[in-house]
């Protein structure tokens, strides 16, 4: 059988806004590969969300948290995915401070569990076209720790967008950028970007994904080409990548 139930309620007073919605989702008796196996899925999902000015800008909390279980089919496993995320923030026309933080514990047949987080902060201030921002974080993967630094820089206006961005990490320091121009409709771009594996990707986790302490950060050169009126938006993408993860 199926079962899905869903409610949320919005509510405003004075200078405060706020919501919250919940949803559980049951299924049972699933068996995909066709083999008898009666397997069974739940998911509960709470979503929190508030927000309140303060001065000359609002401050901002959004919670969420999910709990998922399944039967791995076509064996008598179990597993069991839980996270949560918390933003906090506040924001007003021309600057913002955000803080995030994301756990999930992963559960294998009961005995094999992995722990991971992430943790980021983030400050942006803007000046007439430019915007400065600066950025650190945090990942942990069982008991293996990463962090993280980064600084940027962009200028805007009606036809020009660039931006430069410098980032620390402990496999290098990498250097990305982006140059777009635009007119009358008519827009073209070229950026130039890294992806670091996740520890996730590094460690693995004995199961699906193997160990391999030698993967190195991927690079992207992506180039656009479009077009946009009132009616149409349509864009030409090519992406060239390096030593792929």
């Amino acid at each position: 059988g199926y079962k899905n139930l869903y409610g949320s309620k919005r509510f405003v007073k004075d200078s405060f806004a706020g919501s919250i919605a919940v949803e559980t989702e049951h299924a049972n008796g699933i068996d995909i590969q066709d083999n008898g196996d009666q397997d069974s899925y739940t998911k509960k999902n709470i979503n929190l969300y508030g927000s309140w000015m303060l001065g000359q800008g609002d401050f901002y909390l959004n919670y969420i948290q999910s709990d998922n279980s399944s039967d791995l089919d076509g064996w008598n496993n179990t597993s069991n995915w839980q996270f949560d995320n918390t933003q906090l923030g506040y924001e007003t026309q021309d600057s913002r401070l955000i803080y995030n933080q994301a756990n999930h514990k992963r559960t294998y047949d009961t005995s094999n569990v992995y722990l991971s987080s992430d943790a980021r902060l983030l400050t942006e201030k803007t000046w007439n076209q430019w915007t400065v921002s600066l950025e650190h974080s945090n990942h942990t993967y069982d008991n293996n720790s990463r962090t993280e630094q980064g600084a940027a820089v962009a200028y805007n206006n009606q036809w020009l967008s660039a931006e430069l961005r410098s980032d620390d990490t402990e496999l290098g320091s990498f250097a990305s950028w982006r140059l777009g121009v635009s007119h009358s409709g008519l827009r073209a771009s070229v950026a130039n970007g890294f992806r670091t594996p996740s520890l996730y990707e590094v460690y693995g986790d004995d199961l699906y994904v193997e160990e391999n302490t030698s993967l190195q950060a991927e690079y992207i050169t992506a180039y656009e080409l479009g077009y946009r009126n009132s009616w149409v938006d349509t864009a030409l993408f090519f992406n060239q990548e390096t030593d792929r993860i």
